[in-house]
């Protein structure tokens, strides 16, 4: 069945999966999204009844990781410009990234987690409050963990060099180049990666869980650095622009801001028979995209695609549904199970 069959009433219960949720302190305040290709069927904001922050449909909220599609989007545009080719090594654009033996390391290695990076480059730099050149010249400087393309290791820093590339390639900076060729085109009015005025007193604060970033995600510092891996604002509304765009893309409705044959790329399984470095599981991953994987945390079909992040936030797509679905809370280092189970009450209605 697809989601544009779907009636508002249908979704009773994915929304009160999030409202049970919320009571158990598995989720903040939250906006919770579903549409098809067209339209919102149903969107809610709900907070916790005696929370000190109450949400509106128009909260602007850190999505975290879903930052990473986006990225993952401008290459992909400057690849169909024939500007750049997937398979290229990193060094062909960024020379000083192939130090200490990563010459073979591709765009698609960094696009797919699967460069040899680790993550451990980039998550020394927080207690310093680097600044972002910083950030680009420990990816520079780091040595591989393993060979490229042998292993998979989920890996923030590779996006500070897909950044670099995307600001070398257009001539423009990945903020700006992202805010005229994605988010003004889908007329994406409440993403970026800070606000001033009327739309700073809508961002959500972030609600630390677990002090990986110590706090400063939410800081100044944070919103500063721009970035690429995970620092973008948005609303529900917002994302599901974007995520509409990619969906009709794909099944060739129009061609907004990528081609057909472009999403189709981006949004497949690259990772087939490529093992996670740290747990040993297969790993299930496009290009800048997330796959369902074999443990069935997702209900669905193999053609659906999204992101979390790591402020318990979901962007998930399933093409074979006509579905979009958003999830937006503020609880830094909180599984996002919550959005997982609203999903999967979504998926089980139609």
């Amino acid at each position: 069945m697809s989601a544009s069959r779907l009636r508002p009433q249908q979704l009773d219960r994915a929304f009160a999966v999030v409202r049970e949720g919320i009571e158990r302190g598995e989720a903040g305040p939250s906006v919770m999204a579903v549409a098809d290709g067209r339209e919102i069927i149903r969107q809610e904001a709900i907070s916790p009844p005696d929370g000190d922050v109450q949400v509106d449909l128009d909260a602007i909220f850190l999505t975290a990781s879903i930052t990473k599609p986006f990225i993952g989007t401008a290459i992909m545009q400057l690849a169909e410009q024939g500007r750049l080719l997937i398979s290229d090594p990193v060094t062909r654009y960024v020379p000083e990234f192939g130090r200490f033996g990563k010459e073979a390391v591709t765009i698609w290695h960094l696009l797919t987690h699967t460069s040899g990076l680790a993550e451990e480059v980039w998550e020394s730099l927080w207690e310093e409050e680097a600044p972002a050149s910083a950030h680009l010249e420990a990816a520079c400087n780091a040595f591989l963990h393993f060979p490229p393309g042998t292993q998979w290791e989920y890996c923030n820093v590779s996006f500070w060099v897909l950044a670099e590339i995307i600001t070398r390639v257009s001539g423009k900076s990945y903020v700006d180049y992202l805010y005229h060729h994605i988010l003004e085109p889908l007329e994406m009015r409440d993403t970026a990666f800070d606000f001033e005025g009327e739309q700073a007193r809508r961002m959500v604060p972030v609600d630390i869980v677990q002090p990986i970033l110590k706090g400063k995600e939410g800081a100044a510092y944070f919103r500063s650095l721009a970035l690429p891996a995970g620092g973008l604002y948005s609303t529900a509304a917002d994302l599901v622009k974007f995520g509409q765009a990619i969906l009709n893309g794909l099944l060739g409705r129009e061609h907004t801001i990528v081609s057909q044959a472009g999403i189709a790329t981006m949004t497949r399984l690259h990772t087939e028979g490529i093992r996670e470095r740290n747990t040993g599981r297969l790993a299930f991953y496009g290009l800048g995209w997330d796959k369902p994987g074999g443990d069935a945390r997702f209900l669905g079909t193999p053609a659906a695609f999204g992101h979390g992040g790591a402020t318990a936030t979901l962007l998930w797509i399933e093409p074979n549904h006509d579905l979009v679905f958003v999830f937006l809370t503020n609880q830094f280092g909180q599984e996002n199970r919550v959005a997982c189970m609203a999903l999967n009450a979504v998926l089980g209605a139609l």
